[in-house]
């Protein structure tokens, strides 16, 4: 075998092995990539749901504060409660719409249509109170248990929702660390390839 032979055999070998070390390591940055824009999503998620739950609790702070405005005479508390409540209710409402589009896991989004109309109930309720207080005092008292068990419905679907959506962002979380401990031994057997 003459030198320029062998220098073309060893040219040959270093670029096989460089497409093989390149080729592993586009291989982990996939996986790596597809791994983050997972996290990202649920991540995203994660946050839309914990604001739409703020969301929860906030219109019931409105309906209550609306009620000691009324009792008190405080129009322009009562008024701002009711800006309040009419704000809360399109977070809240952005939020879960926003998810709808977030979320492929069919049993979480299961678990996410079947609040919704719980959801609205919920807002229903709160507007009507509200509206009352500034009309008819007693029947807004009047309507505060139907409202208190809106809320406990809620609260429930809600907390069905928040074990599924935490399951899942644990279950990416696992992967993420899986596909980053396959890339390191991917890459750690590519070199070694390449030192024998």
């Amino acid at each position: 075998m003459t030198i320029k032979q062998r220098l073309m055999g060893m040219a040959g070998v270093g670029i096989l092995l460089f497409l093989i070390i390149g080729g592993v390591g586009l291989f982990g940055l996939n996986l790596l990539d597809d791994s983050a824009t997972d996290m990202r999503s649920k991540s995203q998620i994660l946050a839309n749901h914990l604001t739409a739950d703020m969301m929860h609790d906030a219109l019931s702070s409105d309906v209550m504060g609306a009620l000691v405005a009324r009792g008190t005479g405080d129009e322009q508390t009562l008024s701002l409660a009711k800006q309040a409540e009419l704000e809360h209710s399109a977070v809240f409402r952005e939020m879960l719409a926003a998810n709808r589009t977030l979320i492929t896991d069919e049993k979480t989004l299961e678990a996410l249509e079947q609040v919704l109309p719980t959801l609205e109930s919920y807002i229903a309720s709160a507007e009507r109170i509200i509206d009352l207080a500034s009309a008819n005092y007693q029947q807004a008292i009047s309507a505060l248990p139907a409202f208190r068990a809106a809320y406990n419905r809620l609260a429930e679907d809600m907390e069905q929702l928040t074990g599924l959506i935490d399951e899942g962002a644990s279950e990416v979380h696992a992967r993420a660390g899986e596909v980053a401990v396959l890339s390191k031994w991917l890459i750690a057997i590519s070199f070694a390839v390449v030192g024998l």
